[in-house]
C-alpha cells in the first residue's frame, strides 16, 4: 500500500510540471528571440508573447514587465529565456543545521577579516617605520657643460694705430640643474628603491627669470597678469635603467636614472646629466649637458634660495609697480 502511495505522489509531481509539447514551444520562442539583434526588442516582446497566449499564459503589458524581459534577455541568454516561461522552483526551506553551519561559517569568516585587516595595518606601519629610518637623500648641484660668455670691444695693445679686438671672458656655466634624489637604502631588498625626487633644470644663470611660464616651471610667482618664473621642475620617481642610446656616449653601458618619459637622465657612474637623451655623455657637444657633483643639504638649500629670492624680487618690483599705478590720482 505504501509503495502505490509514494508511486502516485511521484506521477502527481511529474503531471505538475510542462509538457515537452510546451517545452518546446517555449524552446522555440526562446531560440527566434535569441537570434533577433538587442535593438529589436519589439519584435523579441512580439514572440515571446505569443509563445505565452499559445501556451494559456498571460502576455506582458506594461513597461516594467517588458524592462525585466529584455534585461532577463539580454544577460540569461536562452536559460533565461526558459525561465521567463517556467520559473525553477523555489529552494527548500534551510533545515535548522544549515541555518547555523552558515552563521558559523559567518563569524568565522568575519574573524578571518579582521584578523587579515590587523596584519594588512602591521604591515603597512612596518612599512612606513622602514621607509622612514632608511631614507637616504643626496643633493647634487650640476652647472652646464656649456659656459655664459661675456664679449666686450677694447682696445688692441698690439696694434700701432689703437685698433679694437673682442675679448671673450668665461663668467660661468649658462644654466645650471639642483637634485633631490631620495632613496630607500636599508637591509630589506623588497622595501628598497626610489623615491619621488625632483629635479630643477635648465635654470639660466645669467639671467634666472622668464615670463612665459608653464606648469612645469619650479620657480614661478604671478602677479596680476604677468608670470615670473626659472627652470623646469620634474617631480617623479626615477627608474633605473642601463644607457644604451649610443654607444660613443661616455654613460654608455652605465646606470641612469631617468624622470617622467625622457624629461631628465642622470648618469649614477660619472654624475653626467642631460634634459636629452641624446646628448648624455656625448663629447661632442655641450647643450644641454651637466656635470653634477653631491653637496651638503646646505650648499644645495643657499642655491635654491638665490633663485628662488631673484624670482620673488622680480614679482615684488612688479607688485610695486602696480602699486604705484592704482595710488596714482585720477584727473577727472
Amino acid at each position: 500500500m505504501k509503495r502505490i502511495i509514494l508511486i502516485a505522489g511521484a506521477l502527481l509531481l511529474v503531471g505538475c510540471g510542462p509538457s515537452q509539447k510546451d517545452k518546446d514551444t517555449a524552446a522555440a520562442a526562446c531560440s527566434e528571440i535569441m537570434s533577433t539583434r538587442n535593438f529589436e526588442s519589439a519584435k523579441r516582446v512580439s514572440v515571446y508573447n505569443a509563445a505565452r497566449m499559445n501556451l494559456g499564459m498571460k502576455p506582458i503589458s506594461s513597461s516594467n514587465e517588458e524592462t525585466l524581459f529584455d534585461i532577463t534577455i539580454r544577460y540569461g541568454g536562452f536559460d533565461g529565456c526558459m525561465n521567463l516561461f517556467f520559473p525553477p522552483p523555489p529552494p527548500p526551506p534551510k533545515t535548522k543545521a544549515e541555518i547555523e553551519a552558515e552563521e558559523a561559517a559567518a563569524k568565522v569568516a568575519e574573524e578571518e577579516e579582521k584578523i587579515a585587516a590587523a596584519e594588512a595595518d602591521r604591515k603597512a606601519k612596518e612599512k612606513e617605520k622602514y621607509i622612514a629610518e632608511n631614507t637616504k637623500t643626496t643633493h647634487l648641484s650640476c652647472p652646464s657643460l656649456e659656459k655664459d660668455i661675456e664679449r666686450d670691444y677694447v682696445e688692441d695693445p698690439n696694434s700701432e694705430y689703437g685698433a679694437g679686438m673682442w675679448v671673450e671672458t668665461i663668467i660661468g656655466p649658462k644654466r645650471f640643474a639642483l637634485i633631490e634624489l631620495n632613496k630607500v637604502d636599508g637591509d630589506n631588498p623588497e622595501l628598497n628603491g626610489y623615491l619621488r625626487s625632483k629635479v630643477h633644470y635648465s635654470i639660466n644663470r645669467s639671467n634666472p627669470l622668464e615670463t612665459r611660464c608653464y606648469s612645469d616651471n619650479g620657480f614661478k610667482e604671478s602677479v596680476g597678469d604677468q608670470e615670473f618664473c626659472a627652470g623646469e621642475l620634474e617631480n617623479e620617481i626615477p627608474t633605473e635603467h642601463t644607457y644604451t642610446e649610443a654607444e660613443s656616449s661616455s654613460s654608455y653601458g652605465h646606470s641612469t636614472l631617468k624622470w617622467d618619459y625622457n624629461d631628465f637622465f642622470l648618469d649614477r657612474v660619472n654624475l653626467i646629466a642631460s634634459n636629452h637623451e641624446l646628448y648624455l655623455g656625448d663629447s661632442s657637444t655641450e647643450s644641454y649637458q651637466y656635470q653634477c657633483e653631491v653637496v651638503s643639504k646646505d650648499t644645495y638649500d643657499q642655491q635654491f634660495q638665490e633663485v628662488q629670492s631673484k624670482v620673488k624680487a622680480a614679482a615684488d618690483a612688479h607688485r610695486a609697480k602696480l602699486a604705484e599705478k592704482e595710488s596714482e590720482t585720477p584727473q577727472i
